[in-house]
């Protein structure tokens, strides 16, 4: 790991563990080797819709967001310019790698933790054009049942900026969380801020996914990222007897996805 510049400094169930120093020379090279593995073995391949490259946390566009990463990363020689110029870079190295794949990143609404800079929120927005230019496809974090925080962090308003590539059929767009968008009632109870994510809090969450309500400008989202608890509760076989009415708030909402998609819209 030393050699592949690691680091102490962020935090994983209250404990500290390394992490790599992803825009080392050295480190790079050993991930180019993999992305270049990984390409030779799955370019084109007809079951994989797409290909998510990796850059940060848990793999997205964001560099580190827990509490004492964000002093580490900057004490390590992090800067902005820094990091987007790696993300670029490993961008580069999939479209080379997967020339007959599409390429999708994930990406919160923060890019590292760092008050003074509000967590450098504005630069995630360039990285997510930057990637917009050269055909990535992006799925934004951010969801919420309450439409006040998706204003504060202009989560809608980030896709609706890069809407214009999805309208000429360069990218696709998507939202979602990377906490679920609904949970069974006895998880609501232990934390606060799942307490509105249920049936209606959903239905609220996917009108605003597209926008166009409560001045949220469009987003023309073609791509909606939900998890586990969605999922198993929309399962043709088993969501209906399972939840109804969840059932049929996430079938018309793969519905209206089909229908509104801008790429599928386009003159074949």
């Amino acid at each position: 790991m030393e050699a592949s510049g690691a680091f102490a400094g962020a935090i994983a169930k209250g404990g500290e563990i390394d992490v790599p120093k992803a825009w080392d020379e050295a480190y790079f090279v050993e991930y180019e080797k993999l992305i270049k593995t990984l390409g030779a073995r799955y370019n084109g391949v007809p079951g994989i819709w797409s290909v998510r490259p990796a850059f940060g946390h848990i793999g997205n566009v964001n560099a580190q967001p827990s509490k004492g990463g964000g002093p580490a990363f900057l004490a390590e020689g992090w800067t902005p310019e820094i990091w987007t110029a790696l993300c670029l870079r490993v961008t580069q190295a999939f479209q080379s790698a997967f020339p007959d794949t599409p390429l999708i990143v994930l990406s919160s609404k923060q890019l590292l933790k760092n008050k003074e800079r509000d967590d450098y929120a504005k630069e995630v927005g360039g990285i997510l054009e930057s990637l917009a230019q050269r055909r990535v496809s992006i799925i934004s974090y951010g969801l919420e049942p309450t439409v006040e925080p998706l204003v504060k962090f202009n989560i809608i308003g980030r896709l609706a900026a890069l809407a214009p590539y999805a309208l000429r059929g360069e990218i696709r767009l998507g939202v979602g969380d990377d906490w679920p968008l609904w949970v069974p009632e006895e998880r609501r109870e232990k934390a606060k801020f799942l307490a509105q994510r249920d049936e209606d809090g959903l239905a609220r969450e996917l009108t605003y996914a597209f926008g166009g309500v409560e001045g949220l400008p469009e987003s023309h989202v073609s791509v909606m990222f939900v998890l586990h608890p969605e999922i198993e509760a929309s399962h043709p076989d088993l969501g209906p007897q399972q939840n109804k009415k969840l059932f049929n708030v996430l079938a018309a909402a793969r519905e209206r996805l089909k229908r509104e998609d801008p790429i599928a819209a386009l003159p074949k």
